[in-house]
């Protein structure tokens, strides 16, 4: 489990592996604080987004308010 990974529902990380200052090259996809993909290629990282809005369906999980304009304008 990363110690950045304190969401209640369902999220996604961009990172950089331990020791690199250098832009994001992963992506981690967690649901109830438990990591469900990790993807070390950034080059798949619209893979990341198409998971985080198939989890919210497959898990019914609703969008949080905060973020509920956001994901719905990228789900259109």
């Amino acid at each position: 489990m990363h110690a950045y990974c304190h969401c209640n529902k369902c999220c996604i990380f961009f990172f950089s592996p331990a020791g690199e200052d250098s832009q994001a090259s992963s992506w981690l996809l967690a649901i109830d604080q438990t990591p469900l993909v990790v993807s070390t290629n950034l080059q798949s990282s619209i893979v990341g987004i198409c998971c985080l809005f198939a989890a919210f369906y497959l898990f019914n999980i609703e969008y949080t308010a905060d973020a509920m304009a956001t994901l719905d304008f990228m789900q259109r």
